[in-house]
Formats: C-alpha cells, sequence, structure tokens
C-alpha cells in the first residue's frame, strides 16, 4: 500500500501492530487445537492472504487448509463455498466448526450444517471458551 500511495502511512503499520496482538491469543489457540482437529482458513480476502500469512505473519503452517474467495470465484456468505471448505479437508459439515466475525457468514454457515461461532475481538469474546462450549478443546 506504501508503494501505491508514494509515502509512508505510518497508522497502517500501527492498525497492523495492534491487529498482530488481537489476533495472537488465537495463534496460540490454533497452535493447541492443531494435534487434534484439521484447521482450516475460509476468507473472503484478496489473493494476497496466502502470502499475507506465510511471508508476513508466519502461521500458514498452523493451517490444512487455505479457502481465499478470490481464487475460486465464490465468497461467503453463498452456501458453495461453505461446502468446499468442508469437502477439502475431507469433512462433512455436521463434523466442522465455523469462526466469523460476521453474522450473515455465521448463518450461513449454519444453514449448511455447519456449527458455528461469531467470534469479535472488538467486543471482547474468548474464542477458546466458545468452541470449548461446542465441545472442541485441545486433547479432545
Amino acid at each position: 500500500l506504501e508503494e501505491r500511495a508514494g509515502r509512508p502511512l505510518p497508522r497502517l503499520h500501527e492498525e497492523w501492530r495492534k491487529a498482530q496482538v488481537a489476533i495472537e491469543p488465537n495463534v496460540e489457540l490454533a497452535r493447541a487445537l492443531r494435534p487434534d482437529y484439521k484447521i482450516s482458513i475460509l476468507s473472503n480476502a484478496d489473493v494476497s492472504l496466502r502470502r499475507r500469512l506465510e511471508h508476513d505473519i508466519g502461521i500458514d503452517h498452523l493451517f490444512d487448509d487455505i479457502v481465499c474467495s478470490a481464487e475460486i470465484g465464490i465468497a461467503k456468505p453463498e452456501p458453495a463455498v461453505f461446502n468446499l471448505a468442508c469437502e477439502r479437508l475431507g469433512l462433512p459439515p455436521a463434523e466442522c466448526v465455523f469462526v466469523d466475525d460476521h453474522e450473515p457468514n455465521v448463518k450461513a454457515a449454519q444453514d449448511v450444517g455447519m456449527a458455528a461461532v461469531l467470534f469479535r475481538v472488538d467486543r471482547g469474546d474468548d474464542l477458546r471458551v466458545q468452541l470449548r462450549a461446542l465441545g472442541v478443546a485441545p486433547g479432545r
């Protein structure tokens, strides 16, 4: 973005650092769940998502799959994208839990048969607690 803007964007860097701090507990949760569960990302992000996960954040190895709508041409909340994500994991929707910060996406996942969690960092949600309520926890 700085290259496109033709100038440094210090506020962008500050917001990025804040986002990193906000996701860190969930990165730790993914590490803890990884031995017992398949974990995937289903995102409406642009095609730079994989690069950001691998090079900028260094967490791509935590995921069995990354489904990026920009790469496949189907976006949340379309039912087909949820079914594709499950299929790529080799699991039926009933055996998957979907986590998102956007209520229409959560509802769409539920409509295809997935358990789903509305998770919002900005309101202080604790994903570990929300998943435990669904029976998802390290060592289970």
